[in-house]
């Protein structure tokens, strides 16, 4: 759990501050957990909050000991480059995940863009081809879209645009892809 006085992880989450538990056995944090630690052979913990450059939490990276001890100015150091270390690799990977959703969805309703369609389209053919298996498209067109916003406004457009995506996905099978072209 995350908390004050939950362990060294729970509060250094809660507190966003390094936690160091220098003897588990009589550090008031660890009371509940006492039977488990001590079947665990584990008597100090150093924990600090992992933080993304907006200060949120992310995790808590933590060192365990066999024995009671206190960690040296280099050792806190170290927890203190392992966090960051850690911070800068889960942000990159969460931003390269937007980055490629972006570049392969529709932005208003969560479908498949155009651009994907080119990349899956010639690999689904290819395996099509491949397989001698036949492969189906399905083009959808909704009819006099235009009065919709011409007549309700844009706002309307995008709600009937999001509730068709939202109908297609429903009723597709894993297996397919659905695109706005």
């Amino acid at each position: 759990g995350i908390g004050k006085k939950i362990g060294s992880c729970g509060e250094a989450a809660f507190t966003k501050t390094r936690v160091i538990v220098d003897n588990i056995d009589t550090h008031e944090n660890w009371k509940p957990f006492l039977e488990l630690t001590n079947k665990a052979n584990l008597h100090a913990c150093w924990s600090i909050p992992i933080l993304c450059s907006k200060k949120n939490v992310l995790g808590t990276f933590a060192i365990y000991h066999q024995t009671p001890t206190t960690p040296l100015p280099e050792e806190r150091e170290i927890l203190d480059i392992a966090a960051l270390v850690v911070s800068v690799a889960i942000e990159k990977q969460e931003l390269e995940a937007k980055v490629t959703y972006a570049a392969t969805h529709d932005e208003l309703t969560g479908l498949y863009n155009r651009n994907y369609l080119n990349h899956a389209g010639e690999a689904l053919l290819s395996i099509s081809k491949r397989k001698q298996q036949p492969l189906a498209l399905l083009f959808l067109d909704l009819n006099k879209f235009k009065r919709v916003n011409d007549n309700l406004g844009h706002k309307q457009g995008d709600i009937l645009l999001k509730q068709v995506a939202e109908e297609i996905q429903s009723s597709i099978r894993p297996s397919d892809i659905a695109v706005r072209f």
